[in-house]
């Protein structure tokens, strides 16, 4: 079993699928790992990167896994060539995640992990998807966002946009609150920023919330 740190980990938990695409995979771990848990039957490793996709290669292969764990080299879900149950979308700025999905055309079930711009992926899959989970997870001193979306429709409130659903409720959702509190107002500085400014909006939506 690869060595997965406390996101990839949280991500394994997500997934249950027979056919897995994990597009950005890097070195492939959550591939195998979902394979070997049997969390997916078979599972597509995609990356735009061929040295990690060798890496991807010899991970599967140590683990007797190279008919199940099946790399490919390009950009998004452009590779794929079967249809699949499960994405997943880690590691990657929203930008680059909606890039994906509008390309694709993509709406089925997946998994997403932004680590910049959730507000703007959130914006971009309200009505689009059926949001399941949106809960906020830290690991080391970083927190992530954990999307878990189905076919179907379902919409984000405003406030839900920057901040997330907190679904299934967790007490982590009020650390990443005050962290993200002190790190917008450590942006802002002394800086006189007008009211519809996108971090002065978020800050009264943290706000509202931590005055409850």
């Amino acid at each position: 079993m690869p060595y997965l740190d406390k996101r990839l980990k949280q991500i394994l938990s997500e997934i249950d699928c027979n056919v897995l695409a994990d597009v950005g995979c890097d070195h492939g771990k959550l591939s195998v790992a979902a394979v070997i848990t049997g969390r997916a039957k078979k599972a597509y490793a995609i990356d735009i990167s061929e040295k990690s996709l060798e890496k991807t290669s010899l991970l599967a292969k140590e683990h007797n896994l190279s008919d199940r764990v099946i790399p490919l080299c390009g950009d998004g879900l452009t590779p794929l060539k079967e249809d699949v149950d499960l994405i997943v979308i880690a590691g990657m700025g929203g930008n680059e995640i909606i890039k994906i999905l509008t390309e694709s055309g993509y709406r089925g079930n997946a998994i997403l992990v932004p680590h910049q711009d959730p507000y703007k992926l959130r914006d971009f899959i309200s009505d689009k998807f059926y949001v399941e989970k949106d809960y906020v997870i830290k690991a080391g001193r970083k927190f992530y966002p954990i999307i878990v979306l189905r076919e179907g429709s379902s919409k984000y409130t405003e406030n839900e946009k920057f901040l997330g659903k907190n679904t299934p409720f967790t007490t982590t959702f009020y650390d990443f609150l005050q962290f993200r509190r002190s790190h917008i107002l450590e942006m802002i500085g002394n800086t006189v920023l007008p009211s519809d400014n996108v971090l002065i909006r978020e800050l009264l939506e943290i706000n509202k919330l931590c005055l409850r």
